[in-house]
């Protein structure tokens, strides 16, 4: 009687390698989920810093009485109260040195003045208009009919409208794609 126990060779290999390859397929598996979700957190983290700068701004905004616009060569520093300032930079945006949003791609903030002239800051440059010196400009809050700031990082686009009034008004537009926008 013939009484054969047990796995032959090739068994033993087919299974090593079926093994093997079931493995292989769940690491790539669990590595394709990490880089993905690390990616979406940056992401969401990114735009809930760009969002918690807007709300920033504009509680300073709502409680400031006048604002002054200091041109410097690669910044413009813009003073709410004489106390409160925020920084605007090459891709930086800095709010009394004790937060702020660094590595910006670009941004844009548009100051529409009740007579009609606009004020706009482009990456820490200020395109300077008539009303307005060469070094400092004055404005009272009474004078501003709202400003709009954009911010465009990773190809994505967060812009606030503020709106002034007795009552300040927050409009957020939040994230769409530049691509997409054609």
């Amino acid at each position: 009687m013939n009484n054969n126990k047990g796995f032959t060779l090739i068994e033993v290999l087919i299974s090593i390698n079926l093994s093997f390859l079931l493995v292989s397929f769940a690491y790539a598996f669990y590595l394709f989920s990490f880089q993905f979700s690390t990616k979406f957190i940056n992401s969401y983290d990114r735009k809930n810093d760009i969002n918690e700068l807007f709300i920033r701004l504009t509680g300073k905004l709502e409680s400031a009485d006048s604002f002054e616009i200091i041109f410097s060569q690669h910044s413009t520093n813009v003073l709410l109260n004489k106390r409160d300032t925020v920084k605007f930079s090459g891709n930086s945006i800095t709010l009394m040195n004790l937060y702020g949003i660094d590595e910006i791609e670009n941004y844009n903030i548009l100051f529409n003045l009740t007579d009609g002239e606009e004020i706009e800051i482009v990456d820490g440059a200020v395109n300077r208009h008539h009303s307005i010196s060469e070094t400092t400009g004055n404005i009272f809050s009474a004078d501003i009919r709202s400003i709009k700031f954009e911010i465009s990082d990773n190809n994505k686009i967060y812009s606030l409208k503020y709106v002034n009034s007795r009552k300040g008004v927050r409009r957020f537009k939040n994230v769409y794609d530049k691509q997409n926008k054609q």
